[in-house]
């Protein structure tokens, strides 16, 4: 059998099985099995396969047939554009947390420090505190876990990234193993209800890294007091919440943290995602106005595709007035996919990266292109706004 017809046959039986990404599956599966990029498969398309390598294939499509995460799969996923180690051990990592990494890199700036002290809690496979830690080279980071499993991975994710002499493994529940004050904490703790999961997740999902209690919210009421005794002056905590628990959430905090600024930010599809607590993400200007429960903006509802969601998503997040946010008044991102009209969003700085690089990787095995082009946007005078020079313009094309 050629690579083309594997791919092709592997397709249609993860289809029959329900699948809601059969070819993209069935392409990282074979490329995972022959050591290939997935382009490879299609540049190599008449290679023929030997007889283990199909067995082998076709073991890992009966495993995903039954459901399994495709990365369990294959060992490995991608999040915040750096590739991590994943197993049964650990909770996958979704791409809707990366909202939370974005905000606390937000938080990093708005402090005006290098040497920050940093706080994971609930680390598991590491990705969001190796994610900071990979872009914030003269800070330190402490990562909690309660699951002896959990941090054995989280330890070979922050040895493959180079960032084990900054980064502490701490077992023990939440906040409670840490030495002594942070600068601001981040969480994705457990918020699901586990008895109305999938069974595509509660069987090959850790319980303990998702199960939130009877609401989903157990871990969070235990989370926030313990955040408050660890925070530093001026700390903020930032806290991934499920679709409907940032009302809830939010009166936790107030209840916690009396006064305190609070904001929620969407995820790519629109939906509120992380809850900020603390003025640490706020300009100073925002910081004299915040007053008890404020919001910050709140989520679009998107229309039409998943990529309209996201890019109103996308727009929603970049209106945070920091000197490297991007100006809201300013259309920066020119969408083409086939014939729709264009739409047009801003995009903020922090959002580029990951938001391209999932896009297109989604896009090209349907052929879509990504074509992107940074450029100045120019005040009356001529030159670029102060603060506001570092724009980016993105187009897709069939």
């Amino acid at each position: 059998m050629m690579l083309a017809e594997a791919v092709r046959q592997g397709a249609a039986y993860l289809q029959e099985a329900g699948s809601p990404s059969a070819r993209l599956d069935a392409e990282v599966l074979l490329a995972h099995v022959l050591g290939l990029r997935r382009v490879d498969l299609y540049l190599r398309g008449e290679r023929v396969l030997a007889a283990g390598e199909q067995s082998s294939f076709r073991a890992l499509l009966e495993r995903r047939a039954r459901k399994e995460p495709v990365c369990y799969l294959v060992g490995q996923k991608e999040f915040f554009g750096l590739n991590f180690l994943v197993d049964h051990r650990v909770l996958v990592p979704r791409p809707e947390t990366e909202v939370l990494v974005e905000r606390a890199l937000e938080c990093a700036r708005a402090l005006g420090r290098e040497d920050l002290v940093i706080a994971d809690i609930g680390t598991g496979s590491g990705s969001i505190v190796v994610a900071l830690a990979s872009r914030l080279p003269r800070a330190s980071f402490y990562a909690t876990d309660v699951s002896p499993e959990a941090l054995e991975v989280a330890g070979e994710n922050v040895r493959r990234h180079g960032v084990e002499g900054r980064v502490s493994l701490l077992l023990g529940d939440l906040c409670g193993p840490l030495p002594g004050a942070v600068d601001f904490l981040v969480s994705n703790p457990p918020y699901t209800v586990w008895e109305t999961l999938p069974l595509e997740i509660t069987a090959y999902e850790p319980r303990v890294a998702l199960d939130g209690g009877r609401d989903g919210l157990e871990v969070c009421r235990r989370l926030l007091p313990q955040a408050r005794e660890v925070l530093g002056p001026a700390g903020s905590v930032l806290v991934e919440v499920g679709d409907g628990q940032e009302g809830e959430v939010q009166a936790l905090a107030r209840g916690v943290f009396p006064g305190s600024p609070l904001r929620t930010w969407p995820d790519y599809s629109g939906i509120p995602r992380v809850v900020e607590i603390g003025p640490c993400g706020c300009s100073p200007y925002e910081k004299k106005r915040a007053g008890p429960g404020r919001l910050g903006r709140p989520a679009k509802e998107g229309s039409g595709s998943p990529l309209a969601r996201l890019v109103h998503s996308a727009q929603a997040a970049s209106a945070h007035p920091q000197a490297d946010a991007l100006p809201p008044d300013v259309e920066r991102a020119l969408l083409h996919i086939g014939h729709p009209a264009p739409v047009g969003a801003a995009l903020g700085v922090t959002h580029v990266v990951s938001v391209l690089q999932r896009l297109a990787a989604q896009f090209a095995s349907t052929g879509h292109r990504v074509h992107p082009h940074w450029y100045k946007v120019a005040g009356p005078s001529g030159n670029p706004v102060r603060g506001r020079g570092r724009h980016y313009s993105i187009r897709f094309t069939s």
